[in-house]
């Protein structure tokens, strides 16, 4: 994002991110809460606080103040890490910790022990928790390249999620075992934006901690086919069949996505390898600022949030279903017919919702010197 616009607009997004995440802050808890919308907050969330810890340590790695006792932030997770029962969020923790801190600490170790070290034990995980999983681990054991099992408890994890990529695409499938035959079909044809993200970030880190040229490869892949399936706004697609990198649905358009999610897996691939996808970062940002579908700012200045999508006004929890039947069915015209019908301006909203960890991530890619 060399030109000054670009520049601007990141300051822009970077300052909107450290005001508004110490309001974000449970006082009673000492965690972020789980959402916030114009009726105010609501709930808390372990992951989200460590995913927003995640972003506030890169804030501070790059100079900024984070406005907040982050020390504070971190220990009071690391007193709670019990609660964590999800193996990809243990992942998550290790990443925070070892983000945070800088060197391991007792928590790592404990939270190491009721991580699976077996495939079939990590086989129920999503390529997301998976991708977790790994950079964590990987991050882990930059701090410490030898310490006892870490490398082998790492090299499963990695190799359950790339067994989730698909050679054809470079896109990861949603991946895990719940469910019966036509949920588990359904599992290995499609996959989310999400796990593409988190997968490219997973291939980088394990290729900076164990100097793995696959890894990297693996990464690279998938960010060369999320950006052919770049929307003409420079939209991420929320839905994607992965047998074919056909995009399944667009809709929502995540902001988090836009300012977060995207740039950071594209920027962690660049910083390694030298590849330039400024053209796809600055789409991707100036999105936010109202060159989209809606032709509006995405950011209150008024409420101090980034709000969280464009959508779809009705039936936007239960068309995608129509989407994936027509995807696996291979109707790919009837498909393109129905998004023209349904993804028009007059049928889409901003959900005015915003979460903690949107803004983790927007630091995690953005905040820079």
């Amino acid at each position: 994002m060399a030109g000054g616009g670009a520049v601007k607009n990141t300051e822009i997004l970077v300052e909107a991110a450290l005001s508004a995440l110490p309001r974000m802050l449970d006082p009673r808890t000492g965690l972020f809460v789980f959402t916030v919308r114009p009726s105010g907050p609501a709930g808390q969330s372990l992951r989200y606080s460590c995913i927003t810890a995640i972003g506030l340590a890169a804030a501070a790695r790059a100079g900024f103040g984070p406005r907040l006792d982050v020390d504070r932030l971190v220990l009071g997770i690391s007193q709670r890490w019990h609660e964590i029962v999800n193996a990809g969020e243990l992942g998550l923790l290790l990443w925070c910790l070892s983000d945070h801190y800088q060197h391991l600490t007792p928590t790592h170790d404990e939270v190491l022990a009721q991580i699976p070290t077996t495939a079939d034990g990590l086989a129920d995980l999503t390529s997301t928790e998976l991708a977790w999983l790994v950079s964590g681990m990987s991050r882990m054991a930059q701090l410490a390249p030898t310490r006892g099992d870490l490398p082998a408890r790492a090299q499963t994890a990695y190799r359950v999620l790339r067994a989730n990529q698909v050679k054809a695409t470079g896109l990861f499938c949603y991946g895990g075992r719940a469910g019966g035959p036509v949920l588990r079909r359904l599992r290995r044809q499609l996959g989310f934006f999400d796990s593409q993200v988190y997968g490219i970030h997973a291939g980088v880190d394990y290729h900076r901690a164990f100097d793995n040229r696959t890894a990297l490869v693996m990464a690279e892949r998938c960010a060369e086919q999320i950006v052919t399936a770049q929307g003409p706004l420079g939209q991420w697609a929320w839905h994607y069949d992965v047998r074919t990198g056909a995009v399944v649905d667009r809709y929502p358009v995540y902001s988090v996505h836009q300012h977060g999610m995207g740039p950071m897996a594209l920027r962690a691939v660049a910083d390694t390898t030298g590849r330039c996808f400024d053209d796809a970062i600055e789409r991707s940002v100036t999105w936010i600022f109202g060159a989209n579908e809606l032709g509006e700012s995405m950011i209150d200045a008024d409420f101090g949030v980034i709000w969280r999508s464009i959508r779809r006004r009705v039936a936007h929890g239960r068309l995608i279903h129509v989407f994936k039947l027509l995807s696996l069915a291979r109707l790919e015209r009837a498909r393109e017919r129905l998004a023209r019908m349904v993804n028009t301006r007059g049928h889409l909203e901003r959900d005015l919702e915003c979460r903690p960890y949107e803004l983790g991530w927007l630091l995690m890619a953005l905040a820079r010197r």
